[in-house]
């Protein structure tokens, strides 16, 4: 299900984010070509359609009642991405966290301790910070555009470098201490890129997808 519900709601951000990409993201497939949209609105029906036939599927009341909390809080972020676009972040950290649970608890039936997801909201939530320095003049009063570019780049270091802390602190087993140290050494890439803007546009993305991916792999390793 977690496959089906993401394209979903990549695909329906896409459709509502047109105007937006024109002038952010002018390179992507619905910017570039609105006569897509068509097409991209059935796709999202059949996923949509998709995404709720898995969930019905699941025999295990509790995981049929997660998956569709994921895919119903997936389903309306861009709904208060238009309407409240400064609470989006915090909104993006409550989607991860609840869909890694989800993941977490249909491994083995449980989940570990709510304190282990601070450094994946805090990665998350930088990153999603990240992504909206560059598109601070596309999407209305976002919190990147209330800091301004510099104070929101200084906040998103500072985000990662505590989530890593946390994250050095409670790794125990060798491929745990492995995560942690390829985050560090993103972080150490990213505060050289800082300085280096043309760097930083070519390797923003890796290097924070990383930065997120690797307390998500701490915490299901």
């Amino acid at each position: 299900p977690m496959l089906v519900i993401c394209l979903a709601g990549f695909t329906i951000n896409d459709i509502f984010d047109q105007e937006t990409d024109r002038i952010n993201h002018p390179d992507r497939a619905l910017a570039q070509y609105p006569a897509l949209s068509g097409s991209a609105t059935t796709t999202y029906a059949l996923l949509f359609v998709l995404a709720i036939v898995l969930i019905l599927w699941q025999q295990d009341p509790l995981m049929k009642s997660v998956w569709a909390l994921s895919f119903l809080l997936i389903s309306n972020y861009n709904f208060l991405k238009k309407h409240l676009p400064a609470a989006k972040n915090l909104y993006m950290v409550l989607c991860t966290c609840v869909v890694v649970s989800t993941i977490d608890l249909s491994n083995d039936g449980n989940t570990v301790d709510l304190a282990n997801y601070v450094p994946i909201g805090l990665s998350v939530f930088a990153r999603e910070l990240a992504c909206d320095i560059h598109d601070i003049d596309g999407d209305g009063p976002t919190i990147a555009k209330l800091l301004g570019a510099w104070q929101s780049y200084c906040f998103v270091f500072i985000l990662y470098f505590t989530s890593l802390t946390l994250m050095l602190s409670w790794a125990i087993t060798p491929l745990q201490v492995q995560f942690a140290s390829l985050g560090v050494l993103c972080l150490l890439g990213y505060g050289y890129a800082l300085w280096r803007p043309e760097i930083l546009e070519k390797s923003q993305a890796a290097l924070t997808g990383i930065l997120v991916a690797t307390p998500v792999a701490l915490l299901v390793s």
